[in-house]
Order: C-alpha cells, then sequence, then structure tokens
C-alpha cells in the first residue's frame, strides 16, 4: 500500500535479441514519496548475449523491480546490481535457462543502512540439459538494516549436464543488523552439480590486525576491507559500475 498523497509508477521494459549482443546500463535514482514498480524482460534467442548493469541509489517510499530473463540456446545472460539506500526495496529476479548451451550469471552487491529493508531473490530454472547458472549475493549491514535473500535453483526433470550454483554472503558491521538467508536447491534429475553456500558475521580480527601490524590505520584497514570484499564481487563488470560502487563506499 503506498502512503497517503503519494503517486504510483508503474513501467515494462521488453527486450528481444536474437543472434545479437546487448550491454544496458539501468540508473535508478529516484527521490521522492512514491511507489515505483518496474518490470524488466529480456529474450535471447539463437547464441545472443546480454550485459547487465543495474545501478539503485534511490530514495523513495517503495522500490520494487522484477526482471524476466529468458535464455535460449547458446545463449549468455550476465547481470551485475548494486543496491543502496532505498528505505524499502523488493527486487525478484527470474531466470529461465531455456535451451542447450545457455549460460547465466547473476552477481549482487548491497549496502543496508540505518533501518532500510532489502529483499533480494533470484531464481534459476533449468529446462534443458548442457547449461549452467550461477548466482552470488554479497552485501555489508550497517545499523539497524535488514536483508533477506532468496536464492533458488531448480532443475527439471530428466535434464543432464547441469552446472548450478548460489551463494548470499553478509558482513555484520552491527549487532543490530539482520541478514535473513533462504538458499534453495529443487532437483528433479541426477546427472548434474548443483550447489549452494550462505555466510555472515562480522570483520575478521585476524585480517584486522595483520593490515594494522603493517602500520595500516584501524579506520583505513576496515575501508579495505570493506571495499575488496565488496568489489571481488563484481568481477567481469565494467570498471564504471566498479568506480560507482566504491565512491558509494567513500560516502557513507
Amino acid at each position: 500500500v503506498s502512503p497517503l498523497n503519494s503517486t504510483y509508477s508503474f513501467q515494462t521494459y521488453i527486450f528481444k535479441l536474437n543472434s545479437s549482443y546487448l550491454e544496458l546500463k539501468i540508473n535508478q535514482e529516484n527521490e521522492g514519496n512514491f511507489f515505483s514498480h518496474n518490470l524488466f524482460i529480456f529474450l535471447l534467442e539463437d547464441a545472443s548475449k546480454l550485459k547487465l548493469h543495474n545501478f539503485h541509489n534511490s530514495n523513495i517510499s517503495y522500490l520494487f523491480n522484477s526482471f524476466f530473463l529468458f535464455v535460449g540456446r547458446n545463449s549468455e545472460a550476465e547481470v551485475y546490481s548494486a543496491y543502496f539506500r532505498n528505505p524499502y526495496s523488493k527486487v525478484d529476479k527470474y531466470v529461465f535457462i531455456e535451451g542447450e548451451g545457455a549460460r547465466a550469471l547473476v552477481k549482487d552487491v548491497f549496502i543496508g543502512e540505518k533501518r532500510n529493508f532489502l529483499s533480494l531473490r533470484n531464481d534459476l530454472i533449468f529446462k534443458k540439459s548442457y547449461t549452467s547458472g550461477e548466482e552470488y549475493s554479497r552485501g555489508i549491514l550497517l545499523d539497524e538494516s535488514t536483508v533477506c535473500f532468496y536464492g533458488l535453483a531448480r532443475v527439471e526433470e530428466n535434464l543432464k549436464k547441469i552446472n548450478a550454483f548460489v551463494e548470499g554472503d553478509a558482513l555484520l558491521l552491527s549487532s543490530s543488523a539482520s541478514f535473513l538467508p533462504v538458499p534453495s536447491l529443487e532437483i528433479l534429475s541426477n546427472d548434474l552439480r548443483c550447489t549452494h553456500s550462505v555466510n555472515s558475521g562480522p570483520l575478521s580480527q585476524e585480517k584486522l590486525f595483520y593490515m594494522t601490524s603493517r602500520g595500516i590505520k584501524m579506520e583505513d584497514a576496515i575501508r579495505m576491507y570493506v571495499e575488496s570484499y565488496l568489489l571481488s564481487n563484481l568481477e567481469g563488470s565494467d570498471e564504471n559500475f566498479k568506480e560507482r560502487v566504491r565512491n558509494y563506499l567513500t560516502f557513507i
């Protein structure tokens, strides 16, 4: 339900690729008291490739984004996302791997601040043999922020040679912050490799001690640690996207 005196914004974007390449950058940096719902649909057919950079740094009442990707034969989809600042956000990504030789890679970074809430869902649905899909979500949580992570890899019946991986990871910089991970595997076939991983915890005191013992100030050591932790999850993205994430870390 949107607040009183607010407006509702709904946008739908559809992209269809056929034996082609698309590099797309989505920047959401809105301000105001309104509800925003954005639907993105990508259809990749016959050896197409999508490279998507998705940067969220909004401050609106409610932000809800849905992504549906249909990855066809010998096609590739790479999705890099960064989620910052918005008080209440829900982002769902559904990746349907529908053609042999298809590959999907989803990488997210997030920073939770104040009492902000982020619900992050990534589903990989395998419908054809000889395919692969991986998803990695990693972030830092400050203050009383909360992040819910739902990661799913589902393999349909009678498939083989599937490679799937799901990871949710959070660095807790406040005792009041919460990370709620729910990784899931639904495996209906046998000849495959599917794994998942979840990690959360505070800064490594051992690593910080090592850095400070080399003459690095504690504040600088923490900043370097956090920057390395986040940016390591954006390997493969372009340098401009990494720089925007680095600049936001400097800002906070």
